[in-house]
């Protein structure tokens, strides 16, 4: 077999490419294209969302949060990584700090040298932020403001307990820090610990996004603002570009899709096809242990797992023609942060999946001690 000419790639964290969804998109395309009200819409920008996307944001957002959302607080955005910058230019000036999980978002980073923020980075273990860490963090660097990923991490596809939940936000209020929190993936578990949006909506900024529970491309993204006063502070910032304005289509589709209960079809549909592509992992990669939760698009193997070669896991892999995503990726700030990689479940069918993880798991196994 010649492996550079059959490379299974489990590097996108985006959902699965579904018949179903594909379907109900031509379906929903025709049904716009019908409607008259349509072309107006492209004739005008959406300024944070019009009344009916906000409230299909709050209506998205309410499965989680658990409690009705007033749709005045809620912007909707062209995507996370534009809800992300406008919110970390607002709240984190430059020259201060942002933290975040020792593993991250890699354009966190990004984001922050854009703004002139530096980020620093939280240590975590097997279940997520370390409390004492992010209370020496606070201490320490004096942060602005936290970025976290407490349901589904990325890379590490961890669920932060509950109780962990409550003492970061105790530290949170203690030390002044706006919390930033990114719930990408939380709808895809049947059932997952409250955000900490809930359990402190006063600090926390909670961004949500369609791309993870229906269709990648579908570039819409919300977040939900703590009050009106400082929502309006990042309007004032940002209201004459229009770079974070939804695109009308995805707009129309994502707002549609909501009310008419089509994105919770999808999701539906997503999690089922999760569901087996999780029972395939448990099938394939039975020589190295790994970290996922219910219907995660990805799993984290890491440095735990027995491998003598923890950090070089993404050139073993690849050895057998096999892309995953390597630690160093995901390490935002410069200090010690643990040795994996993450693995993507969602490219290819269940068949190519199948090979990767055949293939990942003959890699790894003659690594581990």
């Amino acid at each position: 077999m010649n492996i550079s000419h059959n490379l299974v790639e489990l590097v996108r964290a985006t959902p699965p490419l579904l018949p179903v969804v594909s379907d109900i998109l031509n379906e929903s395309l025709r049904e716009i294209s019908r409607d008259q009200r349509a072309g107006v819409a492209f004739h005008n920008h959406r300024f944070g969302g019009d009344p009916a996307d906000r409230q299909a944001g709050a209506t998205w957002c309410e499965r989680r949060l658990g409690t009705v959302i007033d749709a005045g607080r809620v912007v909707v955005t062209n995507g996370t990584q534009n809800s992300l910058l406008m919110l970390i230019a607002s709240l984190v000036p430059p020259g201060s700090v942002l933290l975040t999980e020792a593993l991250s978002y890699p354009q966190i980073g990004i984001l922050c040298n854009l703004v002139g923020a530096t980020v620093k980075s939280v240590g975590i273990d097997e279940f997520g932020v370390v409390p004492e860490d992010f209370k020496r963090c606070c201490e320490e660097y004096r942060p602005k403001a936290a970025y976290l990923i407490p349901t589904v991490q990325n890379p590490t596809a961890t669920m932060l307990p509950n109780h962990r939940r409550q003492q970061i936000v105790a530290i949170a209020r203690e030390h002044g820090v706006a919390i930033i929190e990114d719930d990408a993936q939380a709808c895809l578990p049947p059932s997952a610990d409250a955000p900490i949006a809930s359990l402190a909506p006063d600090i926390t900024w909670y961004v949500l996004t369609l791309s993870k529970s229906t269709s990648v491309g579908l570039r819409i993204g919300y977040f939900v603002a703590p009050d009106l006063r400082q929502l309006e502070k990042v309007y004032a910032r940002f209201k004459k570009m229009s770079m974070w304005f939804s695109s009308p289509i995805s707009a129309i589709l994502a707002t549609r899709w909501v009310e008419d209960g089509t994105a919770n079809r999808i999701l539906g549909a997503i999690r089922g096809e999760m569901a087996e592509r999780h029972r395939i992992l448990k099938e394939e990669l039975t020589k190295v242990s790994y970290q996922s939760s219910p219907n995660s698009l990805h799993v984290w193997i890491a440095g735990a797992s027995g491998l003598r070669h923890a950090a070089a896991i993404a050139e073993l892999a690849g050895q057998r023609g096999v892309a995953v995503r390597g630690w160093k990726e995901f390490q935002v700030a410069e200090r010690d942060s643990p040795h994996g990689a993450r693995v993507s479940l969602t490219a290819g069918n269940r068949d190519t999946l199948r090979t990767g993880l055949r293939r990942l798991n003959a890699a790894l196994t003659t690594n581990c001690s």
